[in-house]
């Protein structure tokens, strides 16, 4: 491996840095993993200048064009810190000093609104095939419930015949999906926890 360089980056999945890290041994260049859930000190025996840059998005080798990236900094010094928002700053949008807990909590945010909010729309995916309906036709509604949140809070802009508590309507749906059990299962939870929001939200 080369042994000189400006910087390493190390993007790898979360179990595989320590390894990694631990093959290559110290090095005279900073170094930085770019993990939300991982620990700052898992490269501390890399060098004397190491830390972290988590792009708070999803990143894809297949995109078309690059999104606008948030990035989570940090460093093991207030040096070290400044040199990788100076580098940061070259590369994304935005960038955030966050440590090892706010970066966790980053992590977790993130996975709600993207990963399992992408397993809601693979259910419904599946849904359409199933009842031989058009997924696509779904997209515009997709694009705009992410888009008018960036005018309202998610809490505000919440519709549905669950938060309306539309009886008839939540019936049909159920005996439509009676024997999809996953997609039971999510529908019952999400309709309970929109009316307990709801109540929530009036008192």
């Amino acid at each position: 491996m080369e042994k000189k360089a400006d910087l390493m980056i190390v993007a790898l999945r979360d179990e595989a840095i320590a390894p990694f890290l631990a093959a290559v041994g110290t090095v005279q260049f900073p170094v930085a993993h770019t993990a939300g859930s991982v620990s700052i000190e898992s490269v501390s025996h890399s060098g004397e200048i190491y830390g972290v840059l988590y792009p708070l998005q999803s990143l894809r080798r297949e995109i078309d064009q690059i999104p606008p990236i948030t990035m989570l900094v940090d460093g093991n010094s207030m040096e070290s810190r400044d040199f990788f928002l100076r580098f940061a700053n070259t590369i994304a949008d935005k960038v955030i000093i966050a440590d090892d807990a706010m970066r966790l909590k980053y992590h977790l945010a993130a996975t709600l609104v993207n990963n399992f909010t992408n397993y809601l729309f693979t259910l419904a995916e599946e849904f359409c095939k199933k009842e031989n309906i058009s997924f696509t036709v779904l997209q515009p509604l997709m694009e705009e419930t992410v888009l008018r949140l960036r005018n309202t809070s998610p809490g505000n802009a919440q519709t549905g015949p669950a938060i309306r508590r539309d009886i008839l309507t939540l019936t049909r749906h159920r005996q439509i999906i009676q024997n999809d059990p996953a997609l039971s299962r999510f529908y019952e939870l999400f309709t309970q926890e929109i009316q307990n929001s709801s109540i929530n939200l009036k008192t």
